[in-house]
């Protein structure tokens, strides 16, 4: 899909939610701040310890996604 398209399209690329990435993350991806952010758990070994780490983020979606709460963004 172009860039010309997905302008025009009712994806996240023109949602209201739709919001840009911090950090990385490319020109394609949004986060979708139509909720609050979502608890992830990260669970890894730390020499013979398990280590779990919690963090929130939003979720990432690429621009030319599309889902039910869709708003178009409001043209100034």
């Amino acid at each position: 899909m172009s860039a010309r398209e997905l302008a025009m399209s009712d994806s996240c690329a023109t949602c209201t939610f739709a919001g840009p990435r911090y950090g990385e993350g490319s020109e394609y991806e949004r986060d979708c701040r139509r909720f609050p952010k979502t608890p992830m758990f990260m669970h890894y070994m730390s020499g013979r310890s398990q280590v779990t780490h919690v963090r929130s983020e939003f979720p990432v979606m690429r621009a030319s996604d599309w889902c039910g709460e869709f708003q178009a963004k409001e043209i100034t």
